[in-house]
């Protein structure tokens, strides 16, 4: 094979290595372990067999600038990758000063479930939110939220169902 050839293949596993790695990532989080250790040693092989390659030649530098390229590519892709999976949950935690029932009114009239509570905060009476939605909603939900008050502080946090742990756990 020739060395362009070689660059080629070094670039496409090294790009598939990055993406297998964010995918791999992305299932354990969501409590998938066995398929995570199956893409674990699908990346592990292709990662052996295209470094091999590089370390092969160190001379040949289209190989490492096809291994960085890749590298650089394949991050790129596990990011987009992982903002379009967009599975699972996320809580949604909105703290208000003022404003907090309208807030409220108006996810509940758009189907999104919500609590609300009173809390002391540091300039006093403040309304605490929280809405646990999917993960692909999160940014209607807080589009909604700043068209109502700009100024809100809005938290999102990656939650796990208690049900797939339970099924996690037992295999």
């Amino acid at each position: 094979m020739d060395l362009l050839a070689q660059a080629v293949v070094v670039f496409a596993m090294t790009l598939a290595v990055n993406v297998m790695y964010t995918v791999r990532l992305i299932v354990i989080l969501r409590g998938r372990r066995y398929l995570g250790t199956v893409i674990a040693l699908v990346e592990s092989f292709t990662f052996a067999y295209s470094f091999a390659r590089v370390l092969g030649d160190l001379d040949a530098w289209p190989l490492t600038l096809a291994y960085c390229l890749g590298t650089s590519a394949g991050s790129y892709a596990g990011m987009v990758i992982e903002e379009r999976f967009l599975i699972g949950h996320v809580r949604i935690k909105i703290i208000v000063p003022n404003g907090g029932e309208q807030i409220a009114t108006t996810l509940r009239s758009k189907g999104y479930e919500v609590t609300q509570t009173l809390g002391t905060g540091k300039q006093g009476m403040v309304t605490l939110l929280h809405s646990i939605v999917d993960r692909r909603d999160a940014d209607y939900l807080v589009k909604l939220v700043e068209g109502v008050n700009p100024k809100a502080f809005i938290t999102i946090e990656e939650q796990t169902v208690f049900r797939k742990l339970l099924r996690a756990a037992r295999g």
